[in-house]
């Protein structure tokens, strides 16, 4: 049970990756108070912080024993 657990939020957090990967590639700004630049950054540490999250939990779901 644990490892279809770890399995599925391994997969919801990969797709959460390429989520914010894409928003961080497509934020766009102007104007008097522009914060796409703090967006953005934002968005590229969340996608690696659960990057990272994802293959913790792929690799202890997906092990062979």
């Amino acid at each position: 049970m644990k490892k279809a657990i770890c399995k599925i939020a391994s997969v919801i957090m990969a797709v959460l990756t390429v989520i914010a990967i894409i928003g961080a590639v497509t934020v766009m700004g102007s104007g008097f108070l522009d914060l796409s630049n703090i967006a953005r950054y934002f968005l590229i540490g969340f996608a690696a912080v659960f990057g990272i999250a994802a293959v913790m939990t792929g690799r202890y779901g997906w092990k062979s024993r």
